[in-house]
């Protein structure tokens, strides 16, 4: 399970009793609300966010909140924050779309399938019309799959759903042709955000009790062109000479926000002054988070009020609004302040607010201020610690981009690297390299007797022989992984791991009552563990062996409850594995009928997700049931088709099965030369992967084929 969010990027900011009401613009989005996307976009300044939280407090819809940072533009972590958002506005939303995110391949997302589940998530849980707000869209709008996600689930929501996107920048949704042609989209811009003069003079004297005069408010539409920021950065040199020095300035954008904010930082006591420059490099705090990071050196509960009192542009956030966000135009400034100030002083200030962001594991903030230090031992010190919990969370893509990002002397002289680098090989496929870094971890790590790190990787490698058809070698290494793990309750999910991974490459080996013993003890830790998706995955693996067992109820059991699993988180590409499974349970039991059925249904599901390994599954037990059906040239074809996929995958198990299965219909048909050839191929496999149970199978066909020949000391032999 990935760690919880940060709830203050999802909680609607508390609206402040002298926020300046623009009955103008909220009278413009009531009208848009029959829209399905809402778009406000303007250049930084001009008050969306401001506007959005307006109307957020005075429509009568329930809202879900969505603040965007920079660091949101990696889709994975975009996705979680984007199904947290309606979760928490909605807590019976959720559960099927964070399992379906938790499946999703990280290196290459299936977007379709993940909104469908969110969607239909949506559709089941929530009845009323409801709003998504997505606040500073465009720090990721140009993120390829965040892009794909928000024009399919534009598409797709239901009519109660109406997103809407505050931007500085236009959008470039592929479908936003479509959807302005099907009067779908609505929005407010640069023209309509802009201050109007006479909203000049009422927010004026709302903020500032001085009354302008209508040439002077039009002066000032005039030259900060409707640019509240402007107005608003202007508090603390307010008063009758206020449009003098705004006409003095004759600045407008970054230039006029500059000179304004300089007086207002230079009117600040020293320690307010202080306060604001130190705090402007978190993106959120509290008073808990300054102590951890400067102790007690003074009362920052007293600062943080003095902050809000004097109305110094933060935004409060979070449920009890204790949490503050600076306005983004007044942070960038005061960072940049900072710089200018204290450069001497810059580095030792992140590597201290960095260092409570590692201990909290809010590891990507940690990360973006060592990279912004350049400090590459700091980095590599820190994805070490990272690494297990993104692994355990599945969150690869992560991983992998800052790893990526390391020179290689750093990583190669870290172990614990060497084997998170070995695991992203393994998610992305690359099996001979995954081995490669695996077995360069293991020996630095036995070299340094890091026990914990070795059980890791033992965990790790084992999965890469298993998968390579070296089941000896995958068992042994699960062992190990078990004894190094043994009474420690940080490698529970470890330990856990090295009994399915052990349990697995058992039954390949034929061990099948070792093999069972070693999937439920998976299945309790799991349980334990409460890893629904592994759960799911280790009830598939025993239903094969009890399969074959010859257990067939326990078998059919086994994988109806994975089933339940996986069409609830509606992952059809786990549902096509079990029907697939299903499918051979009733053709053992001569229901072909039925088998069909289910395989069918199944390789549907898998062509629709491109699942080439479910796919090439399917083929060849379809191929097994035309095969009994004596519908032999089907039951070629199927294999044939099946053997293409092998070699594109590198699947041993499957392709040595394939070979059987040949061989079996080459000898139902007399041709027993042909037999002989697809038997000494499987051979060759057999000698490789060492597997007892492969040779079982090969002894059997073989000596079925010796048989037919006539040959009765060989068939015997």
């Amino acid at each position: 399970m990935a760690k919880k969010p940060t709830l203050t990027k999802v909680i609607l900011p508390q609206r402040r009793k002298e926020l300046f009401t623009r009955q103008r613009l909220i009278n413009l989005l009531y009208d848009l609300l029959d829209e399905k996307l809402i778009l406000v976009i303007a250049p930084a300044g001009y008050g969306k966010t401001s506007l959005l939280i307006d109307f957020a407090y005075q429509v009568d819809l329930p809202i879900c909140w969505y603040a965007l940072d920079e660091l949101d533009q990696t889709a994975e972590r975009f996705f979680t924050y984007f199904i947290t958002a309606l979760q928490q506005r909605f807590p019976a939303f959720g559960k099927t779309s964070r399992a379906a995110l938790n499946a999703i391949n990280p290196f290459n997302p299936d977007i379709n399938q993940l909104v469908s589940v969110i969607v239909n998530d949506a559709y089941e849980h929530i009845q009323e019309h409801f709003l998504i707000i997505l606040d500073d869209y465009h720090l990721v709008s140009d993120v390829r799959e965040i892009q794909a996600f928000i024009n399919r689930f534009i598409n797709e929501s239901a009519e109660n759903c109406h997103l809407i996107l505050s931007s500085r920048t236009l959008l470039s949704l592929p479908d936003l042709p479509l959807l302005v042609a099907r009067s779908q989209v609505g929005g407010i811009g640069f023209e309509e955000l802009a201050f109007r003069a006479e909203e000049i003079q009422s927010f004026v004297l709302q903020y500032y009790h001085v009354t302008l005069s209508d040439s002077a408010s039009h002066d000032l539409a005039r030259d900060t062109e409707g640019w509240i920021t402007g107005l608003m950065l202007s508090a603390q040199v307010m008063g009758q000479g206020m449009t003098n020095q705004m006409r003095a300035a004759r600045v407008t954008g970054v230039e006029l926000y500059t000179y304004l904010a300089q007086e207002i930082l230079d009117q600040q006591t020293e320690e307010i002054r202080d306060f604001l420059l130190r705090t402007s490099f978190l993106n959120e705090f509290d008073e808990a988070l300054c102590i951890s990071i400067w102790g007690h050196e003074v009362s920052w509960r007293a600062l943080i009020n003095q902050v809000i009192h004097n109305n110094l542009f933060v935004l409060p956030v979070g449920e009890d609004g204790r949490w503050l966000r600076y306005h983004h135009l007044f942070g960038e400034f005061l960072r940049a302040q900072f710089e200018k100030e204290r450069p001497n002083q810059l580095q030792d200030l992140l590597r201290k607010i960095a260092h409570v962001y590692t201990e909290r594991e809010e590891w990507a903030r940690a990360y973006s201020l060592y990279s912004r230090i350049g400090d590459t031992s700091a980095t590599a010190e820190l994805i070490e610690k990272a690494g297990t919990s993104l692994i355990r969370n599945a969150q690869f893509a992560i991983l992998a981009k800052w790893l990526d990002a390391l020179p290689v002397e750093t990583l190669e002289s870290h172990p614990s690297l060497i084997s998170h680098k070995g695991t992203v090989l393994l998610i992305q496929g690359q099996m001979e390299k995954s081995l490669e870094y695996l077995n360069r971890a293991e020996i630095a790590q036995r070299e340094k007797n890091d026990r914990s790190g070795l059980a890791r990787t033992l965990d790790r490698r084992a999965i890469v022989h298993r998968y390579r058809g070296n089941y000896q070698a995958s068992i042994q290494d699960g062992i190990e992984a078990l004894e190094l793990s043994e009474g420690d309750e940080e490698l529970r999910s470890v330990r856990a791991g090295a009994f399915r991974s052990t349990g697995v490459s058992l039954y390949h080996q034929g061990q099948l009552e070792k093999a069972n013993e070693m999937l439920n003890q998976a299945l309790q830790l799991f349980q334990g563990l409460k890893d629904d998706q592994n759960i799911a995955l280790v009830h598939m693996e025993l239903g094969i062996c009890c399969q074959y067992q010859g257990n067939t109820h326990q078998a059919v059991n086994h994988n109806d409850q994975a089933l339940v699993y996986w069409q609830g988180v509606r992952n059809s590409t786990r549902q096509s594995f079990v029907l697939n499974n299903l499918g051979s349970l009733h053709h053992l039991a001569g229901n072909y009928t039925e088998a069909a059925k289910l395989f069918e249904q199944a390789l549907t599901l898998a062509r629709g997700n491109g699942i080439l390994r479910s796919e090439a599954y399917l083929l060849f037990n379809l191929g097994n049931l035309y095969a009994d059906l004596e519908a032999n040239d089907s039951a070629r074809d199927a294999y044939q088709k099946t053997r293409e996929a092998c070699h594109r995958l590198d699947d041993h198990f499957l392709l040595f099965n394939v070979d059987l299965a040949e061989s079996t219909l080459a000898r139902r048909e007399g041709k027993f030369s042909r037999s002989n050839a697809y038997l000494l191929s499987a051979r060759e496999m057999v000698e490789k992967s060492h597997s007892g149970f492969e040779n079982s199978l090969w002894s059997l066909e073989a000596g079925s084929v010796s048989l037919a020949e006539t040959k009765l000391d060989k068939a015997i032999a």
